[in-house]
């Protein structure tokens, strides 16, 4: 391809640069190009070696005209008004296609794309899963915000990696299990109300249930989640023993309605712990957490100053005990002063037990 081929709409040219072609911006300074229909790009039909094109804000209703592009591996239409996934059949090079921001009902009209690896779709109009079976070699599929009430027919998808799912209508995790080699599920922002389910992904080493109705741990959860397990934000009011987590280096469980965490609810094996911003009225024996080195406990209803000779006796460890009741007590006793290293970490001074560690300490 040379580089001075170009396209005009508007008696403006735009030209191809290293087999890309871009005309519109939708994020950072929106340029907003009102073609509506790709047809009119006086030019286009001349062009085919293009590797990447994007159009984006241009007001386009319908995929369309790009049948002479089979070479391009990157298409990307986001910010439009597309209603229909259609046109793309000989796009069959396709590694990525990008469509968020536009007014797509269905999932539809990709069985021709076997090569792509990832799909974005959210905020688009969705709702349900479907027609994904030729999409064997996908890794990333990103459908969030849009209205999709339930996790169904995604066993052809053996290789995805990520799965993004937020702010749509789920209520129940399921069906996940031949998603083998998953890595990260984001499922934030839904109706689930059970945890639950999860088993099968060995691979996976993050995820986001934040922001659900989640009210108890469920059944038939792996034993390792990974990285990350995010559970704030939801409505969970005890920690059960029977019920234990999986292991994850962080697990978040801040914003809830916790009272009581059981001896042998928590994996021994965590390192960092998020439980500010709960109910806790006493801060259950950590003992056995061997390897954690972060507490958040800010919050809470804790009363009881003695709860905190654990951590003390410990030293290595940092533990966020402000905006609890006992606080001004433990200040006064000399078991807990201020973080100063926590302003700005935490919006308002840091108090943590003494002879432990401060924020800037921690080995995160």
């Amino acid at each position: 391809m040379t580089e001075n081929q170009y396209v005009e709409f508007g008696n403006k040219k735009y030209y191809v640069r290293e087999s890309n072609l871009m005309i519109g911006r939708c994020r950072e300074d929106p340029i907003h190009v009102p073609l509506s229909n790709i047809k009119d790009l006086k030019g286009f039909q001349n062009i085919h070696d293009l590797d990447n094109l994007q159009l984006v804000n241009c007001d386009l209703t319908k995929i369309e005209g790009l049948s002479n592009l089979k070479t391009l591996k990157s298409l990307t239409l986001e910010c439009n008004n597309i209603r229909k996934i259609e046109g793309l059949d000989n796009l069959t090079n396709l590694k990525y296609l990008h469509l968020k921001h536009n007014k797509i009902e269905k999932l539809e009209n990709l069985d021709a794309l076997g090569n792509l690896t990832h799909l974005y779709l959210d905020y688009n109009n969705i709702s349900k899963l479907e027609n994904l079976e030729a999409l064997t070699n996908l890794r990333g599929l990103m459908l969030s915000h849009n209205n999709i009430s339930k996790l169904e027919n995604l066993e052809a998808l053996t290789n995805l990696r990520g799965l993004m799912l937020s702010h749509n209508k789920i209520s129940k995790i399921e069906n996940l299990k031949p998603l083998s080699k998953l890595e990260g599920l984001i499922l934030a922002h839904n109706n689930i109300s059970i945890f639950e389910n999860i088993n099968g992904l060995e691979e996976l080493s993050g995820l986001t249930l934040a922001h659900n109705n989640i009210t108890r741990i469920g059944e038939s959860n792996q034993e390792v989640i990974g990285h990350e397990l995010d559970l704030s934000y939801n409505k969970i009011s005890k920690l059960e023993r029977k019920h234990r987590f999986p292991y994850a280096e962080s697990i978040l469980l801040n914003h809830n309605a916790i009272e009581v965490i059981e001896n042998g609810a928590l994996p021994i094996r965590v390192k960092i712990l998020y439980l500010h911003n709960n109910n806790l009225t006493r801060i259950p024996d950590m003992s056995e957490l061997t390897d954690v080195i972060d507490v958040t406990l800010s919050h809470n209803q804790l009363t009881n100053p003695d709860d905190i000779d654990q951590f003390i006796k410990r030293g290595e460890i940092h533990v966020e005990l402000y905006g609890n009741p006992f606080c001004e007590q433990l200040l006064k006793e000399g078991k807990a002063v201020y973080d100063e290293s926590g302003k700005g970490v935490y919006a308002k001074e840091s108090i943590i037990p003494v002879n432990t560690w401060k924020y800037y300490e921690v080995p995160i």
